[in-house]
């Protein structure tokens, strides 16, 4: 990974508050990625985040230089080296 990518866009499972309408089910949400983890974040890995006031498990499906919102949150650290999802996958 590029030293200039600072942020990750992950996937968490959990339900976003009452929906009446099914669209855009599957939203990221962007978090920092510490320099400590920098060298070892890969796209379809698995890793802890704070969402809310839970820590709950992610799955990286993007990198970016810039974040959308102006404070993120860490990414707290990775739950597996290996990546649970392929490229191939995370784009189906």
């Amino acid at each position: 990974m590029s030293a200039e990518i600072r942020f990750a866009e992950v996937v968490v499972h959990s339900p976003l508050g009452r929906r009446t309408d099914r669209t855009n089910l599957h939203q990221t949400f962007h978090y920092s990625i510490p320099r400590r983890l920098r060298e070892h974040a890969a796209v379809g890995q698995l890793v802890w985040v704070p969402f809310g006031s839970r820590q709950i498990p992610g799955i990286i499906v993007a990198f970016s230089r810039l974040s959308p919102i102006a404070e993120t949150k860490d990414v707290l650290d990775v739950i597996d080296p290996l990546p649970v999802l392929t490229p191939y996958q995370i784009d189906l």
